[in-house]
């Protein structure tokens, strides 16, 4: 059976229920498209602290979905400008390395389609950290070193011949012992360290003549060295 046509009445109120029920919907955009792109740009792992002079710098870029294109250039403290290459990591990200080999504060520009992003330039401080290495220092007295015994003295060529030599407060360094006879350097000399930087030194001279002993600390004569001594019969 067809239901009787709805009067004018009944279709406005029909109509006027349906606009009651109905609720207006906001559509909120996404945030992240309220971001300008070039403030999606982001640093990772960008020293912040002084390097080390010839060191390799790297760190990384972040394009985060942004679909221009980057730029990056050194400054150096002299004002040299030269472009730095960037390789691929992946669809999002970049990676930047180069070396730096002047001291001082440097300057690293990047840029997003032709403009630099926020904060650009960074600014990158490169240190020649080997110059503030201490070296040891070595305290060497060879005035304080006191060689003593006969063997200083005259020379008997039918034994052994002895001094001995004591440099306990001449600090840390190295003794040379040489004696030169008439013929060059005699090869009977012996040498002992008895500890504390105190020697006992032994030699055996052959011949008659001049002799020349010679006592170096730290390449520096001692008292009284050299020696002068006549070897006689």
């Amino acid at each position: 059976m067809v239901p009787p046509p709805l009067s004018k009445e009944k279709k406005l109120e029909n109509a006027l229920s349906l606009l009651k029920g109905t609720k207006k919907v906001k559509h909120h955009p996404d945030p992240s498209k309220l971001v300008p792109d070039i403030e999606k740009i982001q640093l990772v792992r960008f020293p912040h602290r002084p390097v080390s002079l010839n060191a390799d710098i790297e760190f990384v870029l972040q394009k985060n979905g942004t679909n221009g294109w980057l730029e990056v250039s050194f400054e150096s403290a002299s004002g040299f400008m030269r472009e730095i290459p960037l390789r691929i990591l992946d669809f999002d990200r970049y990676a930047i390395r180069f070396a730096a080999n002047e001291e001082g504060d440097h300057l690293v520009h990047i840029k997003y389609n032709s403009r630099p992003i926020p904060h650009s330039p960074f600014r990158l401080r490169v240190c020649d950290f080997n110059a503030f290495e201490t070296k040891p220092e070595i305290f060497s007295y060879a005035s304080l070193v006191k060689p003593i015994g006969m063997g200083l003295k005259r020379i008997n060529l039918r034994g052994i011949n002895e001094f001995r030599i004591d440099a306990m407060n001449a600090g840390d360094d190295k003794l040379l012992v040489g004696i030169y006879g008439p013929h060059g350097y005699i090869d009977e000399l012996w040498i002992h360290h008895l500890g504390a930087h105190l020697y006992y030194v032994k030699y055996h001279a052959g011949e008659p003549g001049p002799y020349i002993i010679s006592i170096l600390w730290g390449g520096e004569n001692v008292p009284g060295s050299p020696y002068f001594i006549e070897a006689r019969n």
